[in-house]
């Protein structure tokens, strides 16, 4: 099944964008996205699409703080079930635990993980198939989101020890230092909150238990009716990606970690669609890319991909993406956001 996302980051990052002068009609035509799936209540856009929506939008702009304009923007209620979730939860503590649970209503394949460490509190981005090219903007844009509702229902200036984010620092961090209001740690290695655990219980002014009793009975139901993520899939892949950091690329290990025979796994791959060493050049294709633009030196991805020798590796992007690496690095300058060829 397709990752899908609900439409509510879109319209409202269309507004921020219409602020700044540029076309939202031209922008989704250029995306692929039809203006119905924006429009309509409850409507939701597949993952890959709102991924070069955000980057194509924050080209436009040219606004290097553009998912964090947009989580202000973002009228509390705009989420429906999950802010109101939040706002009758007894504390932040519950509201965290619920948002986690019910997370996959707002995006598919993204997991939100809240978890407990000494007096820190963690909440965390976490996406299941680790392979498929993310856009940081939107990374960025829901750790904002969750902050600027956190602080609605608590009624305080909630604020965090750390944010950590994975993309690169941008020329310009005012914006940043404003809203987050603490010190804000790029490429990192996974996307999070960190938080004082005190602020878990502080009471919510709202706090309802009976209505949220009734709201979490309806957020299951509706969980029940979306259409199911493809989980062999994405343990598979992030099993693989696993290995390869590993350093092991073969089937007995992945077997052993899956916990099935060769034939039974080939014949699970087989029925959708794909098979190991498809799933593997796919893998490795996609991580290329990715390691290319964050600037890792082309003999460092060929050892991280487990390539025999950096020829090898070369040969297989140049089959990938009809470029070599360089070539590929050349063509990107111009600030093109290209569809994966992967």
């Amino acid at each position: 099944m397709i990752a899908t996302v609900t439409n509510v980051s879109t319209r409202a990052m269309l507004k921020a964008c219409a602020g700044r002068g540029v076309d939202a009609a031209g922008l989704l035509a250029d995306t692929g996205i039809a203006r119905r799936l924006v429009d309509e209540p409850g409507g939701r856009i597949p993952l890959e699409q709102v991924f070069n929506l955000w980057d194509e939008a924050r080209r436009r702009t040219r606004n290097e703080a553009l998912a964090l304009h947009t989580a202000e923007l973002l009228p509390f209620g705009s989420y429906k079930i999950i802010d109101y979730l939040a706002a009758s939860s007894l504390s932040p503590r519950e509201a965290l635990i619920k948002a986690s649970r019910f997370f996959r209503l707002v995006i598919g394949a993204f997991e939100l993980q809240f978890r407990l460490h000494k007096d820190q509190a963690y909440i965390e981005l976490h996406i299941p198939d680790a392979a498929r090219a993310v856009s940081n903007q939107y990374f960025e844009y829901i750790l904002a989101t969750l902050l600027v509702r956190f602080r609605h229902t608590t009624g305080t200036n909630w604020t965090p020890r750390e944010v950590h984010l994975t993309s690169s620092a941008p020329a310009d961090l005012a914006e940043y230092h404003r809203l987050f209001q603490a010190p804000v740690r790029f490429k990192q290695p996974i996307n999070r909150l960190a938080l004082d655990r005190a602020l878990l219980d502080l009471v919510h002014p709202q706090a309802d238990p009976a209505l949220n009793e009734i709201l979490t009975h309806h957020a299951q139901r509706l969980l029940t009716q979306l259409p199911p993520e493809d989980d062999f899939i994405n343990q598979f892949r992030q099993v693989l990606r696993e290995e390869l950091n590993g350093g092991q690329v073969g089937l007995n290990a992945l077997t052993r970690k899956l916990a099935m025979s060769r034939r039974a796994l080939q014949r699970k791959l087989n029925s959708h669609g794909t098979s190991y060493s498809e799933s593997l050049d796919q893998l490795r294709c996609e991580l290329s890319l990715a390691y290319l633009k964050e600037g890792v030196e082309i003999a460092e991805i060929a050892f991280l991909l487990r390539f025999s020798e950096p020829s090898a590796f070369y040969r297989a992007f140049k089959r990938w993406t009809g470029k070599t690496p360089h070539a590929y690095l050349q063509w990107l300058k111009p600030a093109r956001s290209p569809s994966s060829p992967c």
